[in-house]
């Protein structure tokens, strides 16, 4: 009796110990994997962003593939002086993509300081980007202030981003949906 009692409480501790194991590969197995990327600078590039409607969504959400693309939310500046590149160079596309998250906003003091990136992951074929949006004091004149990040090109489904800790927004790619709201048509 003793025998199976005992056979019977080892069985017992390895299936709670198998039921414990498994539960934990499947959390981590829901955990996102880090995506490395790289910010770009504001002044990397001799452009501005264009315009969209900021009563619908204040902000703007995009997932740049392509120089058609890009060409598509920023417009060349006007610069005396030196003449720095206006965008991305086409072929930098076959091998990263540009995530962008937007605002019309008071002009900050620092503009590189409002957006501060918490985590890039993905999941599957979806792509998560967590970030704080820092509002900006009252200021005479607004801004269209955004982030930028350079990453792997790598087909995505979805992009999902996180504004301090709320879902502000979501992509879906797979219906081919890659900038929300649409620029205005100027």
């Amino acid at each position: 009796m003793k025998l199976n009692s005992l056979v019977l409480s080892a069985i017992s501790v390895f299936c709670c110990l198998a039921i414990l194991c498994r539960s934990s590969f499947a959390i981590a197995a829901d955990e996102g994997q880090p995506v490395k990327y790289q910010r770009i600078g504001l002044n990397e590039y001799q452009n501005f962003l264009i315009g969209w409607d900021t009563s619908v969504q204040p902000q703007r959400f995009a997932l740049i593939r392509s120089a058609a693309e890009y060409g598509e939310l920023f417009q060349p500046a006007a610069v005396n002086g030196s003449r720095g590149p206006f965008a991305p160079a086409e072929k930098s596309y076959q091998q990263e993509q540009i995530l962008l998250v937007a605002r019309q906003m008071p002009a900050p003091n620092r503009l590189d300081a409002v957006f501060e990136i918490e985590s890039l992951e993905e999941q599957g074929e979806t792509l998560i980007l967590k970030y704080r949006y820092q509002a900006p004091a009252a200021a005479s004149y607004e801004v269209r202030n955004y982030v930028a990040l350079r990453l792997p090109a790598k087909p995505y489904e979805r992009v999902v981003f996180i504004e301090n800790g709320k879902e502000a927004g979501e992509l879906k790619l797979a219906e081919g949906e890659w900038v929300k709201p649409e620029p205005d048509k100027e």
